[in-house]
């Protein structure tokens, strides 16, 4: 075999450079993998309630930890839950905030009285498949709402004596009492391309309940 000549061997050096070269580019433009293959961690959970909950044990406990504003459910069926795919229930919960009414009058050590036009609100979001998420902000004449005495089966029974249809999916509110009105839920089913509006204010006036022991 007839040795490599100089010029060429410096030749072969430089060609392998670059090759060298514009691997190195191509692999730092390509995206990072995930090489282990494990998937994201998922959202922490509720620190107080398991995935499992169902929404009236949602409320419940949102009304026996925090002052609740409002109650929002969306896609509910008639066994009192919400749609997996697309339910959705929000309960907003307010603070007072630094905003305070007047000083002067009020001796050391007194009740405050807050400014109840101006509150910071907290917002408490769950879905159908137990997924929990919670921001805040501020609103203006937020009322306070009572514990509800309807569970939200015995809202879609009333819903269904009145005419609703069994098979739907529902939207539900609570409203706080507020110029004279007492507090009342609004049932609504909503469905433009088959024509189906239907609408219900409920009283929150439900008889209590006792579970049988198991």
């Amino acid at each position: 075999m007839k040795p490599i000549s100089s010029w060429l061997l410096r030749m072969l050096v430089v060609v392998a450079m670059a090759i060298g070269s514009v691997a190195c580019k191509k692999s730092s433009q390509e995206p990072v993998m995930n090489r282990t293959g494990s998937a994201p961690s998922a959202p922490a959970g509720h620190p107080r309630l398991p995935a499992t909950a169902t929404p009236d044990q949602i409320v419940a406990g949102a009304f026996a930890n925090q002052t609740v504003s409002t109650v929002l459910l969306q896609y509910v069926a008639a066994d009192g839950t919400l749609d997996r795919a697309n339910g959705k229930l929000m309960i907003r919960t307010i603070f007072p905030t630094d905003q305070r009414g007047p000083e002067a009058g009020r001796k050391l050590g007194g009740p405050i009285v807050w400014n109840g036009a101006r509150m910071y609100a907290g917002f408490e979001h769950w879905d159908g498949a137990g997924t929990w998420k919670r921001d805040s902000g501020y609103g203006d004449d937020q009322l306070v709402a009572l514990r509800p005495a309807c569970t939200i089966k015995q809202l879609w029974q009333r819903a269904i004596a009145a005419g609703a249809p069994a098979g739907a999916l529902s939207q539900i509110e609570l409203n706080a009492g507020a110029a004279g009105r007492a507090q009342h839920w609004l049932f609504t089913i909503t469905d433009a391309p088959r024509k189906v509006f239907f609408r219900l204010e409920i009283p929150d006036d439900c008889a209590v309940m006792v579970e049988a022991t198991p």
